[in-house]
């Protein structure tokens, strides 16, 4: 190897280090960022119902009744989940089965895969039905 060809591949370690050295400092310092002004995070449903509510000025009589409410209602949608799954499920093998039809084997099972990762991603963002 002649010394035009080492420099050529220094300078391409060197990029390649730089360009890891760069991710590597990304990412510490979103996890950093995060860690140390929690602020930043983006508040959860419920906390904007509880945010909301403070500022309605109720009096404790009131919150009582409200936290009764919210606790029915957040019983009765669990309950309509719970009895609406099997139907899901029935549409979700109906469509799993026209799904198959049309694709082939190899297809079928990236786009299984495919359809586990979506899923994982909306399980991480909090935005997938916990029931499935």
């Amino acid at each position: 190897m002649d010394s035009e060809q080492k420099g050529i591949w220094k300078i391409r370690i060197a990029t390649l280090f730089i360009f890891m050295l760069g991710s590597f400092a990304g990412v510490v310092g979103l996890y950093s960022y995060q860690a140390w002004f929690p602020a930043a995070k983006q508040p959860t449903t419920r906390e904007r119902y509880e945010e909301a509510f403070s500022r309605l000025g109720m009096d404790e009589a009131q919150r009582a009744e409200v936290d009764v409410i919210i606790g029915d209602l957040r019983q009765k949608l669990i309950q309509l989940r719970q009895d609406a799954e099997p139907k899901v499920q029935e549409i979700r093998a109906e469509s799993d089965a026209r799904l198959q039809k049309v694709l082939t084997p190899e297809q079928w099972v990236q786009f299984q895969a495919e359809r586990e990762v979506i899923r994982q991603r909306e399980r991480e963002k909090g935005r997938y039905n916990k029931m499935r």
